[in-house]
């Protein structure tokens, strides 16, 4: 890591708080019952991320394109297979046993089904303190009550309505709410929602959406958004990484990727998602037509040509490299869109 410390310096601001570098996820499948079939299934590959200070990072994807794996790997609940994380310019698999704690305190997630996050036995005021207790070491329990109740209040809830009730009392918004407010304990530096509004009513996501940016500009936190919506994603802002079959193939300025995309498959996103206006239907999307999908058909080039309209000879041979594309943009493709 010594060479990421060189290039910022220990004391410079650029320096990264959550870096992912080069991560390959590979799970390995087993089929039949006698003549066991051995099958490799990758859901990452080679995947680069910078999280710096106050930053917003948006990651979007269809089912299966290894946005929540590359969540988990950020928030150290999984090993990748090739790569490594670093926490404020430090391998984590370096890291002391202080250090690591640090580390988790640090780096906290909200995660999609609030039902199954929370511990069904524990209350509300236990779920929200543990993270007082046990990552903050606080033992005083007048000032461990006393950051409950402003954390539940910040939230949007209020305390005495609900903190002797169980998880399976309380409503899917207000459950979230709770996760949120857990995440939130142990003053993290970085925010990892993982889906956070999918589980909820349509009348509920906005107001989660709008209370996690209130939340990262008070707490001056990062924030990795992880998400299938591009309606949510415009909300959110910052910057945006475009993941497919476990790969990055588009990143840049959320606003504009959405507004003009220049990767087919981000392009398809955007056609066939409802309008981001209220109460808009899906894009018309005539122009990018979605083949029907052939599973892994393509293996040595890129991952989106058996879908895509403009794929040419060089699409199934080479995979496209990441490159920088006006300006900042990063897009993975032989052939991109034009933005004029």
């Amino acid at each position: 890591m010594s060479s990421l410390l060189e290039k910022f310096g220990e004391d410079n601001m650029s320096l990264p708080i959550l870096l992912g570098e080069r991560l390959s996820v590979e799970f390995i499948n087993y089929k039949g019952l006698f003549q066991r079939k051995k099958t490799t299934i990758t859901a990452l590959k080679n995947v680069s991320l910078r999280i710096g200070r106050s930053d917003t990072v948006v990651v979007v994807g269809e089912s299966g394109s290894g946005k929540t794996t590359l969540a988990k790997c950020l928030a150290g609940l999984m090993d990748p297979t090739q790569g490594y994380v670093s926490y404020m310019g430090k391998d984590i698999r370096r890291l002391s046993g202080k250090e690591f704690f640090e580390y988790r305190a640090g780096v906290q997630m909200v995660f999609q089904d609030p039902f199954s996050s929370l511990n069904p036995r524990w209350d509300v005021f236990t779920s929200v303190a543990a993270p007082i207790k046990y990552l903050r070491k606080e033992i005083n329990q007048d000032i461990i009550r006393k950051k409950v109740s402003e954390l539940i209040t910040e939230v949007g809830l209020d305390l005495n309505e609900i903190q002797g009730k169980l998880p399976h009392q309380l409503s899917g918004g207000q459950l979230q709410r709770i996760s949120i407010a857990r995440a939130l304990a142990s003053d993290p530096k970085v925010l990892i929602a993982d889906e956070p509004v999918t589980m909820l009513d349509a009348s509920k996501r906005i107001s989660v959406l709008n209370l996690l940016l209130d939340l990262q500009r008070e707490h001056s936190m990062s924030l990795l958004f992880v998400t299938h919506d591009l309606a949510a994603a415009k909300v959110m802002g910052g910057k945006i990484v475009v993941m497919y079959h476990g790969r990055i193939i588009e990143s840049g300025d959320t606003l504009q990727i959405i507004a003009k995309p220049m990767h087919p498959y981000t392009r398809l996103l955007v056609d066939l998602a409802p309008r981001l206006e209220a109460g808009g239907s899906a894009r018309n999307g005539h122009d990018i037509p979605e083949r029907p999908y052939k599973g892994d058909a393509v293996k040595s080039g890129c991952s989106f040509a058996n879908r895509c309209k403009f794929a040419t000879d060089i699409c199934y041979k080479i995979e496209p490299s990441l490159e920088v594309n006006l300006g900042s943009r990063l897009v993975a493709c032989h052939n991109p869109l034009t933005t004029s």
